[in-house]
């Protein structure tokens, strides 16, 4: 009984490894050779990721650095109040800027039925 179940297992193994035949296709489109490695080029995609994340970062405060300090450059401010970042850049939008709160839009849409159905 036991070699019989040793012969079935062996038979089935050998069935599922000829099931998992690799088969390598031509890619069209970028080096394959680089995705098939895998997990050699995954610490140096993480660390460009990761430089590319801290540039973002950063590009994105020093815009909105330069944003504030050239709003701040075109205001005047004859009182001795010291303004934050926010009041300078609502300023620097200008006299006919108003500015409006922002609704959920569920809010809305119930508001609109409520009027049709009015």
């Amino acid at each position: 009984m036991e070699k019989k179940i040793e012969e079935l297992k062996a038979e089935l193994d050998s069935l599922l490894e000829a099931n998992k035949k690799k088969r390598d296709y031509i890619c069209l489109l970028f080096d394959s050779h680089k995705i098939k490695g895998g997990g050699e080029n995954t610490k140096s995609t993480r660390v460009l990721n990761k430089k590319r994340k801290e540039r973002r970062k950063n590009n994105r405060a020093d815009r909105l650095h330069e944003q504030t300090e050239a709003n701040k450059r075109h205001i005047k401010n004859p009182s001795n109040v010291e303004l934050t970042n926010d009041q300078t850049n609502l300023l620097a939008k200008g006299l006919k800027f108003i500015p409006t709160p922002k609704e959920e839009q569920i809010h809305i849409r119930r508001q609109l039925l409520k009027d049709f159905d009015s």
